[in-house]
C-alpha cells in the first residue's frame, strides 16, 4: 500500500456567518473535517488545533487504527490549551477517514465526535456512516421525532459530544476500501443546506475529489447556507480490502451496497465531467456556479449569452429573465433592414439625469405579485425553502430629490447668487495678488534708495 493509492480534496466557505470556524485536512492518508465552537477566535483555533493533531499522519503509509484513533486524544489536549488561552469554553467536532493498515491489510478508519458526518457513496447510493452526537438525533433514535421534524426542531443545533467538552472516547468503524466507494466528510453546514438526495445527485457525476468537494460547497452556498460549509472527499484507487479480512475486534461498517455492486460501478466511476448537475437538462455546460442554483430548483438552464449572476438573481425572485441589451451588431443589422433600433433600458444614471433636467423618467416595471417558485416534482425544493432565513424580493428604488436639494432643480435666483459670489471671490483674489505685487515693488525701490544713500 502506498499513499498514491489514496486521493482526496477539500473545500470550505463561510456561508452567512461573519467568520469561518471550520478547518480541514486533505493530505493522504488523513481526510478530516473539524467544526469549531466557542466564538470566532476560539472556535477557529479549536478546529485548527484538531486538524494539527492529525497532520503528523500526512504522507505516511504505515498508520495503524489505534494510532489514528489516538489523534483524537491529542486533539482534546490541544483544544484544552486553546480554552485556557482564551479564558472561555472552546470546542470542535471532528469527523473523517484515515487510510490505515491492520496487520498489513488496507482499510479506511472512519471516526467521529460531534454532529459532522461521513458519507459513503457508491453504485448510485449515498449512505451515512457516522451517527450524529446531537439532541435531535437522540430524539429521532427514541422515536419521538421524524428526520423531517428534526430539521426544524429548536434544539437542532445542540451537540451532545464534542472535542473540548471534558468527555472521552470516539466512535470508530473500519470501512473496507473499494475502488467504487467515495467517502465524503462534511460539516453540519452542508447537511442543513442540502438534503441527502441532493448530495447524492451531485456526487453521481463523478470527477476529481477536489472538484466534487468544491461543487458541494458551491451548491450549499447557492442554497442559502447559514453556517460554515466544509467538505472533504476521499477515494481509494489502488489496493482493496480482501473479503473476509480479519478485523481483530474493531467494529466494521459495510453498508447496504454490496462489493459486487461497487465493483460494477468502477468502470463508469470518476470519468464524468466534474461540473455538477442535479437533473439532466440540456447538453450545454455553462458555469458551474450558475448550473448548481438553477438546476437545484428544477428550472431550465440560462442561455449562454445571458449574464449568469443576473439570470440567477432574477430567477430567485421569480421574475422573468432580463433581456440582454442590444450590441452594436444588432443595431447595425436593424438599421440595414430599415427597422427601428431596440431601445435600451435606462439605467440609474439616466433616470437621475432626466429628473435633474425636469424630464419625465422612463417607467419602471412593477415587481411580481409573488416571488414563490413554481411547484414541481422535485421534493428538494421544499427543503431549500425551509432553510432560507428570508426570501429575496424585488424592490424598486425611486430616486427622489429631498427638499434640501429641490432648489438646485430650478436654475434661477439661487444660481445667479452663486455666480455673483464666484465673481466677487475672483475679484478679491485679483486685488490681493495686485496689492502683493505693488508692495514687493515698493520694497525693492526702498532697498535701492537706501543703498544709494549709503
Amino acid at each position: 500500500m502506498t499513499v498514491l493509492d489514496l486521493c482526496g480534496g477539500g473545500a470550505t466557505a463561510t456561508g452567512r456567518r461573519r467568520a469561518n470556524e471550520d478547518s480541514l485536512l486533505a493530505e493522504a492518508p488523513a481526510f478530516i473535517v473539524a467544526d469549531g465552537m466557542g466564538g470566532h477566535a476560539a472556535g477557529a483555533e479549536a478546529s485548527q488545533a484538531v486538524i494539527e493533531a492529525f497532520r503528523p499522519l500526512a504522507g505516511r503509509i504505515d498508520v495503524e487504527p489505534a494510532e489514528a484513533a489516538g489523534c483524537v486524544d491529542r486533539a482534546r489536549e490541544a483544544v484544552s490549551r486553546v480554552a485556557n488561552i482564551h479564558g472561555a469554553q472552546s470546542g470542535s467536532t471532528v469527523t473523517g477517514a484515515v487510510g490505515v493498515a491492520l496487520a498489513g491489510v488496507p482499510w479506511w478508519l472512519v471516526l467521529n465526535v460531534g454532529d459532522s458526518r461521513v458519507y459513503s457513496y457508491g453504485a448510485g447510493t449515498l449512505e451515512q456512516v457516522t451517527r450524529d452526537h446531537s439532541r435531535v438525533q437522540e430524539l429521532v433514535d427514541a422515536g419521538q421525532l421524524s428526520p423531517e421534524e428534526a430539521e426544524a426542531h429548536p434544539e437542532r443545533n445542540v451537540v451532545t459530544r464534542a472535542i473540548g467538552d471534558g468527555g472521552t472516547g470516539v466512535d470508530v468503524w473500519l470501512v473496507p476500501r473499494r475502488r467504487g466507494r467515495t467517502l465524503v466528510a462534511v460539516s453540519d453546514g452542508l447537511v442543513k443546506a442540502l438534503s441527502d438526495a441532493q448530495i447524492g445527485q451531485l456526487l453521481a457525476h463523478g470527477g476529481e475529489p477536489g472538484a466534487l468537494a468544491q461543487g458541494l460547497v458551491d451548491a450549499a452556498v447557492a442554497a442559502g447556507a447559514r453556517d460554515n460549509v466544509t467538505v472533504v472527499v476521499a477515494r481509494a484507487d489502488g489496493q482493496e480490502t480482501p473479503a473476509g479480512a480479519e478485523t481483530y475486534g474493531w467494529p466494521v461498517w459495510t453498508g447496504v451496497v454490496t462489493d459486487d455492486a461497487l465493483a460494477a460501478a468502477v468502470p463508469t466511476a470518476n470519468v464524468a465531467s466534474p461540473s455538477v448537475e442535479v437533473t439532466g437538462m440540456g447538453e450545454s455546460e455553462p458555469d458551474d456556479a450558475t448550473v448548481v442554483p438553477v438546476r437545484l430548483r428544477g428550472e431550465p438552464e440560462p442561455e449562454p449569452d445571458a449574464d449568469d449572476a443576473t439570470v440567477v438573481s432574477a430567477r430567485l425572485r421569480g421574475e422573468p429573465e432580463p433581456e440582454p441589451e442590444p450590441d452594436d451588431a444588432t443595431v447595425v443589422s436593424a438599421r440595414l433592414r430599415g427597422e427601428s433600433e431596440p431601445e435600451p433600458e435606462p439605467d440609474d444614471a439616466t433616470v437621475v439625469s432626466a429628473r435633474l433636467r425636469g424630464e419625465p423618467s422612463a417607467p419602471i416595471a412593477a415587481p411580481p405579485a409573488s416571488s414563490a417558485p413554481s411547484g414541481g416534482p422535485h421534493s428538494h425544493v421544499a427543503v431549500l425553502e425551509r432553510e432560507a432565513p428570508e426570501r429575496i424580493t424585488a424592490e424598486l428604488v425611486h430616486v427622489v430629490a429631498p427638499p434640501s436639494v429641490a432648489p438646485l432643480l430650478e436654475p434661477s435666483e439661487r444660481q445667479r447668487r452663486v455666480r455673483a459670489k464666484a465673481r466677487r471671490a475672483r475679484a478679491t483674489w485679483a486685488g490681493v495678488i495686485t496689492g502683493t505685487l505693488l508692495a514687493m515693488a515698493g520694497l525693492a525701490a526702498l532697498e535701492v534708495y537706501l543703498i544709494s544713500e549709503l
